[in-house]
């Protein structure tokens, strides 16, 4: 039960948290990914809240607990819920805790690979706005119903084989409905030349826009959603640095080193890293272990 609870706050929620004024005026909702099991299924938790009391402990009024599946040779995602949660009913805390239990149990424990699609415009040029906010780039291969305006894809969350996609869509304003969601199948690359496309337009809006801190966000979206991809995790580590958040930063370097050595000869002459250039941290940072192998970059 301790590994699964630790599974769950890694892998956090998803929407951006509600202000106190907005969760006290309009209440709020949230999705959360309890995890992936072995094939193309997902568990989620999508509750909404009522308006509360500044401070006060609610309960939600409506929601549910269960799985998203595509069983083979289908397109159309089936769900089994778990738990639901109707207004006027009373909740019971104790009925979502075995829930939760009830899909760890199941295999609904592997976390899998997480892209959160900022809604700021993106750098210009490269069709990068179509890459990263559009469906069009995920490349599947039958018709699926997705969601429309107001919506918009707000979160991508793949498969640990990233064969899998989990789409999250979300619109403006406040409760009811905010969120809308469909499980799709995907070409296996997809996840890295998603990822790539986010480096892309963190180094374009970092170099050709100074927008160092959209350029920090887009860099973390591509070292989490590919933490394979060795380019990412430097660049990740290069903006980390820039912003002065030093130990983060030679963590990631030091990530992206094991998976390809280059990155030390390219953290040697970057000047984000000037500051630590003397350090023996640094120099730390670009060790890579005796008898370590390459990782695969894939």
């Amino acid at each position: 039960m301790a590994a699964f609870w630790a599974v769950l706050l890694a892998l956090g929620v998803w929407a951006q948290e509600p202000s106190e004024d907005s969760r006290v005026r309009f209440g709020y909702e949230e999705v959360e990914l309890v995890g992936w099991n072995d094939g193309c299924s997902v568990a989620i938790r999508h509750f909404r809240y009522p308006p509360s009391v500044e401070g006060a402990q609610v309960e939600p009024n409506w929601g549910r607990l269960g799985t998203v599946s595509l069983d083979p040779d289908q397109t159309r995602p089936s769900t089994r819920w778990a738990l639901q949660v109707k207004e006027g009913f009373p909740f019971s805390k104790g009925y979502e805790l075995a829930g939760q239990e009830q899909l760890s149990r199941g295999g609904y424990k592997k976390p899998g690979f997480t892209e959160r699609v900022r809604p700021e415009p993106v750098a210009s040029g490269r069709d990068l706005d179509l890459v990263i906010h559009t469906t069009s780039s995920l490349e599947v291969g039958y018709t699926v119903p997705y969601a429309s305006a107001p919506y918009v894809l707000s979160s991508v969350h793949y498969s640990p084989l990233s064969t899998c996609a989990f789409l999250v869509f979300k619109k403006p304003g406040h409760p009811p409905n905010l969120y809308k969601y469909q499980l799709v199948r995907v070409p296996v690359d997809v996840r890295r030349r998603r990822a790539q496309a986010h480096l892309t337009n963190a180094l374009l809006l970092y170099k050709k826009q100074s927008d160092t801190y959209g350029a920090l966000e887009e860099a973390e979206v591509a070292a989490a959603m590919d933490p394979r991809l060795a380019e990412g995790r430097y660049q990740y580590a290069v903006m980390l640095a820039l912003h002065g958040r030093f130990d983060e930063s030679l963590k990631e370097l030091h990530e992206a080193v094991l998976i390809d050595g280059k990155w030390a000869k390219e953290a040697k002459l970057a000047v984000e890293f000037e500051d630590l250039w003397k350090q023996p941290r640094f120099k730390q940072a670009l060790v890579v272990p005796a008898g370590t192998m390459p990782l695969d970059p894939l």
